[in-house]
């Protein structure tokens, strides 16, 4: 994986881990800030724009859950993951509905987290540029509407993430349409469709 020039926002309240994040994002290009609150992560969220959030579970002051929340909510275009050493499947079940691109137990090695933040910043994968992504996006799902946006942006954070989609609507709505940009956009598209 090259260099990035990203900028994530790592949660949790192990410092060392914290600092150990640091400097392992630092070799691809990837400034780190920290938080080791929750309170502290929303304070620095808004005021900084961040490419990606990774957040522990448990928070001395909180949960993550609640920053996955604020995130969706608030950043919908931040992805956010929940990183865990007490995970359970509900709870990473209940952390992709609120909206988190992925739920990683801890210890997480280095191999790993480069795919976390290669699915987390939307990299494409080897021969495919984020131009010809791109052009492919616009290829496949036509116009600029408000609405046609949104589905742009809602089927991006989807195919980061590792969760089943149920796609539904009326016969000509689009639905194949949008299965194969899923599918165009995921870790998987090197895959059969």
């Amino acid at each position: 994986m090259g260099t990035l020039h990203s900028s994530v926002l790592f949660v949790d309240d192990e410092i060392d881990l914290c600092t150990l994040m640091q400097m392992t994002l630092a070799k691809i290009g990837i400034t780190t800030d920290t938080a080791h609150t929750l309170s502290q992560a929303r304070n620095k969220l808004v005021r900084k724009h961040y490419d990606a959030c990774i957040t522990d579970l448990n928070l001395p002051d909180g949960h993550g859950l609640d920053l996955v929340s604020f995130v969706t909510q608030n950043f919908p275009q931040t992805p956010i993951a929940v990183l865990t050493a007490y995970g359970s499947m509900e709870i990473a079940i209940q952390a992709l509905k609120m909206g988190a691109f992925d739920f990683v137990s801890k210890p997480i090695n280095q191999q790993h987290l480069y795919q976390l933040m290669q699915k987390a910043l939307n990299i494409p994968s080897e021969g495919t540029s984020t131009e010809e992504q791109e052009r492919i996006e616009n290829k496949l799902l036509i116009g600029h509407s408000k609405a046609i946006q949104q589905l742009k942006l809602s089927i991006k954070k989807i195919a980061r993430s590792q969760a089943p989609v149920f796609i539904m609507g009326e016969s000509g709505t689009g639905k194949e349409v949008v299965a194969h940009l899923l599918h165009h956009l995921s870790n998987r598209q090197q895959g059969p469709f």
